[in-house]
């Protein structure tokens, strides 16, 4: 009587690499895209955080003026800084009015015009780098009725050295 050998042949083993492979793979690749959009997602949150509190602001005071942040004292520039003839920074004030809470904590926010010094609304724009975003800013604004041409914040901030590539209205 002849033994039979048991066990798998090397054609065998190596098929169930192949595929084993191929699993890893479609998970990674699987888990990156939520991760790319898990952080978009935190990012426009934070972009929204910061709109809506200058809404806020905006809605109890009646206006974005009286010298009290941003450069000229208008609510425009860098959300973080503050300009020569003010006091404190536009995160600082809506911070301080109990309409921002930490969240936009070390984020680089430009601040614009929508359309002149008496329109409330602003333009609250970031950069996004992984992933970027798909269209443009002036895209992005289209139908806002926003200023977005030649000579404008949003066209500044977006198209020199500040590149902003992300845009809301507020």
């Amino acid at each position: 009587m002849r033994k039979t050998k048991s066990g798998f042949t090397i054609v065998e083993l190596l098929i169930v690499i192949v595929v084993i492979g191929i699993l890893a793979a479609i998970t990674v690749v699987a888990y990156n895209g939520v991760q790319d959009r898990a952080k978009r997602t935190s990012q426009q949150a934070q972009v929204d955080a910061v709109g809506k509190a200058i809404k806020l602001y905006v809605a109890e005071k009646g206006k974005l003026a009286g010298d009290i942040a941003g450069s000229a004292g208008a609510w425009i520039g860098s959300f973080n800084s503050v300009y020569a003839g003010t006091s404190v920074s536009m995160k600082t004030v809506l911070e301080n009015a109990g309409y921002l809470v930490g969240s936009s904590a070390g984020s680089d926010y430009l601040v614009a015009l929508c359309t002149d010094a008496n329109d409330n609304r602003r333009v609250v724009m970031t950069r996004f780098t992984d992933p970027a975003p798909t269209q443009t800013v002036v895209e992005q604004l289209t139908g806002s009725g926003c200023n977005t041409g030649a000579g404008s914040l949003v066209e500044l901030y977006s198209n020199s050295s500040y590149t902003r590539n992300y845009a809301r209205v507020y």
